[in-house]
């Protein structure tokens, strides 16, 4: 009898320890798929750059509108942001003027041309004007400028004969939605 029990144990203890492996083996290597559909709202949103014609109506400003400066110090350019998307936004602008020699030359125009800026609604930091509101769906922001202000007409003309002046406008959002409630502090702008 001795001898049926020993081998009865050695064979039970066997199938218990296969059975723990078993488990063991079957917790370890267990695996579910779970399928999560995440979205993310596109932000959406357009320049809208217009001028004052000669009745004093704002018009929108036309691609390859030019203007002969050597007259005028200062030119009609009302520049505002529209969201033309479905979620709020943060907005900010940079404004960059380029001047271009007669002979296709760049010279720096810093020191020439400034703008006369809405400083109530729009804040500056780091070479970009933050809107100080949260611009909501399909609203526009206010102006951030109604005019390009040259400094010394006739400095440019001298200086600068036939010369270029191209403003180019960088516009960018970040989602107002889960992030700060002040422009300056929110985070997620593209990196320059």
């Amino acid at each position: 009898m001795k001898k049926r029990i020993i081998p009865l144990c050695i064979f039970l203890a066997a199938v218990l320890a296969l059975c723990l492996t078993a488990a063991t083996t079957a917790f370890l290597t267990r695996q579910t798929t779970a399928d999560n559909i995440l979205t993310f709202g596109a932000l959406q949103l357009a320049l809208r750059q217009t001028t004052l014609n000669s009745h004093g109506e704002e018009v929108p400003v036309a691609q390859d509108s030019t203007f002969d400066i050597t007259s005028h110090s200062a030119v009609s350019r009302i520049l505002r942001v529209e969201n033309t998307g479905e979620h709020p936004m943060y907005v900010r602008v940079a404004l960059h003027m380029v001047g271009t020699t007669a002979d296709g030359k760049a010279f720096d125009t810093r020191d020439l041309v400034s703008y006369q800026l809405n400083e109530a609604d729009w804040v500056y930091r780091d070479g970009w004007y933050y809107y100080k509101q949260i611009l909501t769906p399909h609203e526009t922001t206010n102006a951030l400028m109604t005019q390009v202000i040259f400094q010394d007409i006739n400095s440019i003309t001298q200086t600068y004969p036939g010369s270029q002046f191209d403003l180019d406008v960088d516009a960018q959002a970040v989602q107002s939605e889960n992030n700060t409630t002040d422009v300056l502090s929110a985070t997620g702008w593209p990196e320059p």
